[in-house]
């Protein structure tokens, strides 16, 4: 992953790029990373730093926002066969349904309760 920091933002902005290990692509190869306490690539674990709840909800309400385009991005995505898309659909929908978990939000994001 990669942050930038965008001219008229105060914070980095990540952007993941090693879709094959972050368990998007599905792949035989993939295997966490031992230090992290999931099975496989698959499995989703925020690693990352406990938030305050307002930044949660902003973000949570962006990705609200998305999920028809990330759903349109999916099926119009030339490069993936019909049967990838519907897989990378299915990958994505428990995440966006855990947006819409405010006490799930606050145990992973806030607390880091996993």
């Amino acid at each position: 992953m990669a942050t930038i920091k965008a001219p008229e933002k105060s914070k980095l902005i990540a952007i993941p790029y090693d879709f094959d290990y972050s368990g998007l692509v599905g792949t035989d190869y993939a295997q966490p990373n031992e230090t992290l306490p999931i099975q496989d690539v698959a499995q989703r674990y925020h690693k990352g730093d406990a938030f305050d709840p307002e930044t949660i909800r902003q973000v949570v309400e962006n990705f609200l926002g998305l999920i028809t385009p990330f759903q349109q991005a999916c099926r119009d995505l030339n490069a993936l066969s019909p049967r990838a898309a519907k897989e990378t659909e299915a990958y994505l929908a428990p995440f966006f349904k855990m947006l819409n978990d405010s006490r799930r939000m606050q145990q992973v994001f806030v607390e880091k309760i996993n």
